[in-house]
């Protein structure tokens, strides 16, 4: 309404930006205020390891209103890329943007690139394409092998919301996936176990000004290994049964590995011997059949300790949602409760 009454200047590095929220994946959605040099540290840091050509494209999927969707705003308009936006995700318009040249980045959540992967048919990425930026919760190994064998750049990443978006983050194509830390922060493990895994700590340029330059506890578990960070699970996650931890991720790592499966959420329920037995929620794969119990148990039974395996499984057409579509735990949980006797309970696999 006023032309020209814009006036330019006076920002500095501890100006607002954005007020985002986390996803309250773990609890109630904490406010997060990101400042403007943080901000622009971060998206310096993942230029660096993501690299940088004049006419990149990104393709913008992500809510907007979290952290991974703003980012990709933030890094474009301070490299004079263009960002291409669409207005809802869609598999199949996300594979073609993939294969048409029409994007030379994209960032996804481990949920989306598995459902573009189930449309993705005979397509072949095109060769302009440099980056899948993968990140926002935990990544399942086979859907890595997954997006190798359709030929995706994939680069995954580690981060939160204070941190602007990434704190390690894998080179793009690294058969590997090593997620190293970003040149701009420094990690560490705190009260680390005999196995050597310990709470990631953070401290680096790219940190919200809310913690003053104070190293920030991540509340997730992870191990370091040649430099590298392993991503272990949350602390809140963490399910102790029968005295023994467990982290779900590695019962979820287990169950993942039959074909029929696309997604597995693991929690513990309330148990009088147990103090809490491990159950999962299967979502099967578009067009698969159930596989059988003693197929579930078996697939357990090769890749966990027995106090690690779930009693108990079902089946659900889809996982609840939290932010940018990390499965919510928490509703999970309620709901396995309100199910506990319907639940099918797995017996010790049968010798073949």
């Amino acid at each position: 309404e006023e032309p020209g009454a814009y006036a330019p200047g006076g920002v500095s590095d501890d100006t607002p930006a954005a007020e985002v929220f986390t996803s309250g994946s773990t609890g109630v959605p904490t406010r997060v205020t990101l400042t403007w040099g943080p901000l622009l540290q971060g998206a310096l840091a993942s230029t660096a390891r993501l690299g940088h050509v004049p006419g990149d494209r990104w393709l913008a999927v992500l809510p907007l209103c979290h952290v991974g969707g703003l980012a990709v705003l933030i890094r474009c308009a301070l490299l004079g890329n263009a960002v291409v936006l669409h207005e809802r995700f869609e598999p199949e318009a996300v594979a073609d943007a993939l294969c048409d040249g029409s994007v030379t980045l994209a960032s996804l959540v481990p949920t989306m690139l598995r459902r573009v992967l189930d449309a993705w048919g005979q397509r072949t990425p095109h060769p302009s394409l440099r980056v899948v930026l993968l990140g926002g919760g935990p990544i399942p190994a086979p859907l890595l092998e997954d997006a190798r064998a359709a030929g995706l750049p994939v680069a995954s990443t580690f981060g939160l919301t204070e941190a602007g978006s990434q704190l390690a983050t894998a080179a793009p194509g690294d058969p590997l996936q090593r997620l190293l830390p970003l040149p701009t922060c420094d990690l560490w493990l705190e009260d680390e176990d005999a196995d050597g895994v310990g709470e990631i700590v953070a401290q680096g340029l790219q940190l919200t000004a809310d913690l003053a330059g104070a190293p920030l506890r991540t509340g997730d578990f992870g191990a370091l290994q040649g430099g590298a960070l392993r991503v272990v699970g949350r602390r809140v996650d963490r399910v102790v049964t029968g005295g023994e931890n467990v982290d779900p991720l590695e019962v979820e790592a287990a169950l993942l590995t039959l074909p029929a499966v696309a997604e597995a959420c693991v929690v513990g329920l309330d148990d009088p011997d147990l103090g809490q037995r491990l159950v999962a929620a299967l979502v099967l794969r578009p067009g698969a059949a159930t596989p059988a119990l003693d197929d579930i148990a078996r697939a357990c039974a090769e890749h966990l300790a027995p106090f690690k395996r779930p009693r108990a499984v079902t089946f659900w057409n889809d996982l609840p949602r939290v932010g940018p579509g990390k499965a919510d735990r928490r509703a999970a949980r309620a709901e396995l409760t309100r199910q506990s006797g319907t639940l099918l309970p797995l017996a010790p696999p049968t010798r073949s």
